[in-house]
């Protein structure tokens, strides 16, 4: 595991472990009346949030004090050692970053205390406390950092009150970026994000836009859906990748140019509630070189290697469990399924409202699952030792439950709906936060007998691991290519992976 990897994990801990709720609004409002003029991009965190955060971060402790988490905990406590030390849950905070500096409001109940725990040098009378380079201050009825002394004189004189509404919803922590150069264009952004027990909902918006390749992507559109009796689906049109692809040899008699005239482009992917049966469909313009595809997949480069036989492919894909599939044609459509020629009724239950507001939705991409890891009657267990990094990961998705994300490119911006809740959301959360990997791994029990009838987490474990899997994929995907570079927006103040100049006690504002 890489070390941005571990950190993208850390971070997830705390989003996940998330207790408490609350609604926002004037907090949040008082919180933006900080901006400094020339702010160009400002985060604030309600104090509803910093208690939830607080909560979040203490599950957080507990939970990587477990066995399971033992190859980041080194990592976890340099990063969170002292991080709360002075710091109040009844306050706000925010950083606003300007061109020419960056400011910081932050909710500090022991001035002394935490002045001392950053090494810092408390300063007396009205000077400002030096903390590692920072000026700090008591001002406007809040603590400030700035990252030079001609920020505070700029503190209050942006206007930026009211300007998130534009992702259409108030949250617990907001984010505006005025003027951001993005997708090719330049446009506002706001996202908001809403925290309840063990949940995460966002909201984001831009209003720019897209330019050269992302006004091509915008012009897709994804297939509707329909959710009946599934536990995960996705829908995306795949047609603005597959143009001006380079002539490249796939299999015998096979390209790439040949292939993507083939495919139409949308694509539509199901999974039976309470089964590991995939059901993808894409509609075919001409199946003669997918045809040629599937009767030569064994030269593709496979681990295991496809296997064609009677004009089908049999292949397995690693998806959080490995999931052996059959592709063939059928009626002008490529197919895969578990099996071919199958199409299992779900069991019904598992739609949420998250999950039926995104297949009724209008996206360009959308993929939504439900279910439970420790749903494990259905996956063959595992025998011997766990490496540490697998028992991790593998505890770490256990705690998810539902994932979904609907977004939309156009020519008026951006538009985006993400939710993801874990086991906290449950009331038996606690005791699912501690089902160690080697039981879900080799086929243990515990999380069945915490499967209460009636209970959200009953629901999830009746739908079984294999709504997580199309989220899974798609997710991992998104991580290998863009992780880095969202972990960096972020916090830039993280070190790239390979190097070693974050530091985890420094006191600056910035985000």
């Amino acid at each position: 595991m890489t070390r941005g990897m571990r950190r993208l994990a850390c971070l997830l801990l705390a989003i996940c472990a998330c207790h408490k709720a609350a609604p926002a609004g004037a907090d949040a409002d008082a919180l933006w009346d900080l901006a400094p003029e020339g702010t160009e991009l400002g985060i604030v965190v309600t104090p509803h949030a910093m208690g939830m955060l607080t909560s979040a971060l203490a599950a957080a402790r507990t939970l990587v004090a477990t066995p399971d988490f033992a190859p980041i905990k080194p990592q976890f406590d340099d990063l969170t050692g002292n991080v709360d030390t002075g710091l109040s849950t009844t306050q706000g905070f925010a950083v606003f970053v300007t061109k020419t500096g960056v400011v910081g409001a932050l909710p500090i109940a022991d001035r002394d205390k935490f002045v001392a725990s950053k090494h810092g040098t408390r300063g007396s009378g009205d000077a400002a406390d030096s903390i590692n380079g920072t000026s700090c201050k008591p001002l406007h009825g809040t603590y400030m950092c700035a990252s030079s002394d001609a920020m505070f004189a700029r503190v209050g004189k942006a206007s930026l009150r009211g300007k998130v509404t534009l992702a259409g919803a108030r949250g617990d922590i907001e984010l505006y970026a005025p003027g951001l150069d993005a997708f090719g264009g330049t446009g506002d952004l706001a996202a908001v994000a809403q925290l309840t027990p063990g949940q995460i909902e966002l909201n984001v918006r831009w209003a720019g836009t897209p330019k050269g390749t992302f006004a091509e992507l915008g012009s897709a559109a994804a297939p509707k859906v329909d959710p009946t009796g599934t536990s995960g689906f996705a829908a995306l049109d795949v047609s603005p990748f597959l143009k001006d692809l380079p002539e490249t040899p796939v299999v015998t008699g096979v390209t790439t140019t040949q292939l993507a005239k083939a495919m139409k482009g949308p694509i539509v992917a199901t999974m039976p509630a309470g089964t590991t049966e995939l059901q993808l469909r894409m509609p075919l313009a001409d199946a003669a070189p997918v045809q040629a595809l599937l009767d030569h997949c064994d030269e593709l480069p496979l681990e295991p290697r496809g296997v064609p036989k009677d004009g089908t492919c049999r292949f397995a894909l690693n998806v959080m469990s490995d999931l052996e599939v059959d592709a063939w044609i059928e009626k002008s459509e490529l197919r895969i399924a578990a099996h071919k020629g199958t199409t299992p009724a779900g069991q019904p239950g598992a739609l949420s409202a998250f999950g039926r507001q995104l297949a009724a939705g209008d996206w360009s991409v959308v993929f939504w699952g439900r279910g439970s890891m420790m749903a494990n009657k259905d996956v063959t267990p595992m025998t011997g030792d766990i490496p540490p990094e697998t028992a991790m990961m593998t505890h770490l998705m256990s705690l998810v439950s539902e994932v979904g994300v609907g977004a939309k490119l156009d020519g008026t911006g951006l538009r985006a709906q993400v939710l993801v809740r874990t086991v906290w959301a449950s009331p038996q959360g606690d005791k699912l936060a501690e089902v160690s990997a080697v039981d879900v791994m080799h086929g243990g029990s515990a999380a069945a007998q915490l499967a209460t009838p009636g209970s959200l987490f009953a629901i999830d474990f009746a739908a079984g691991q294999g709504g997580l899997m199309i989220p899974a994929a798609l997710l991992g995907l998104g991580a290998g290519l863009i992780g880095p570079e969202l972990l960096q927006l972020i916090s830039p103040a993280v070190a790239p992976p390979g190097t070693d100049s974050f530091d985890p006690d420094s006191a600056s504002p910035t985000p």
